[in-house]
């Protein structure tokens, strides 16, 4: 990232309206990780999620971190005597605006650099880990989309906050993974805007156990097969008769009947230069 990019800050409301609406098919840092295959979701969970435009359900971990959060802020500014406030930023270079960060708190010092963290409300195992100095693993693919947003900035203060103790830990820009950690970023990118979802994990398999419907699938196995034979011997027999009747557009054979049949054919829009470069997805 060259010098002369600026932060980019859009003048946003975390969770409004209008917030919601600039977050759609853009990659935010909560996203990082479920893309890089560590995050609660799988890359095809998230890649439907956005897809089809549906909302993680908030449930009780989710709503005590966003209660926890403002207070995190809080102990922090008073330590610091900073003024961290929340904020939304946009990757400075035009060509990547589909990479977004929507930070917890971000204070520009009187010296012009900048002060910025990330707080989490974890659970006991990942909270302990920070009391360690580690930060989880599920959290510093965040850690560093954010600081790909933030050029001039070099670490990021991971925050695991609990009212009863704090855990800080430094997380640094790290010019080795963050490019590689980009391009998985972009390469996810890519196929949301090609409608191209990404191949399933084994997480995303729910398996069935009950002797009902195992026997079932059995069954459907059985006779799917048996059809895709049927099919070849079928589709075998269908070009044998075909040579005896070559050269004539219509053939009774029994209650078989043959036709030849005239049709447009398909149309290959790649090679219509007029509409090169638009987006045909909503025609």
């Amino acid at each position: 990232m060259t010098a002369q990019h600026a932060i980019k800050f859009i003048p946003l409301e975390q969770g409004s309206s209008e917030w919601k609406d600039f977050r759609k098919m853009k990659i935010g840092s909560s996203s990082a990780a479920s893309i890089l295959g560590v995050g609660f979701k799988t890359p095809l969970q998230l890649f439907e999620d956005m897809i089809e435009d549906r909302e993680t359900p908030v449930n009780d971990a989710m709503r005590r971190g966003t209660e926890m959060e403002p207070r995190a802020r809080a102990w922090l500014n008073e330590k610091y005597g900073a003024d961290l406030q929340p904020a939304v930023v946009q990757h400075p270079n035009d060509a990547f605006d589909w990479h977004i960060s929507s930070l917890d708190g971000i204070w520009k010092r009187p010296d012009n650099s900048y002060f910025v963290t990330e707080i989490k409300h974890p659970g006991k195992k990942d909270h302990e880990l920070a009391l360690d100095g580690v930060v989880p693993a599920k959290y510093i693919p965040q850690c560093l989309h954010i600081l790909e947003d933030l050029p001039g900035v070099d670490k990021i203060l991971y925050l695991s906050y609990h009212e009863d103790s704090q855990a800080e830990v430094w997380v640094e820009r790290d010019e080795y993974e963050m490019p590689i950690q980009f391009v998985e970023e972009l390469s996810f990118y890519s196929k949301l805007l090609s409608f191209t979802p990404p191949e399933p994990t084994e997480r995303d398999w729910i398996e069935f156990y009950g002797a009902v419907i195992l026997s079932k699938a059995n069954t459907y196995s059985f006779i799917k097969d048996q059809i895709e034979e049927l099919q070849k011997q079928a589709d075998a027999l269908k070009e044998e008769i075909k040579k005896y009747t070559e050269g004539v557009s219509r053939a009774k054979i029994g209650d078989l009947r043959l036709q030849k049949v005239i049709r447009q054919g398909a149309v290959d829009y790649s090679r219509i230069e007029a509409i090169k470069g638009i987006d045909l997805n909503p025609y």
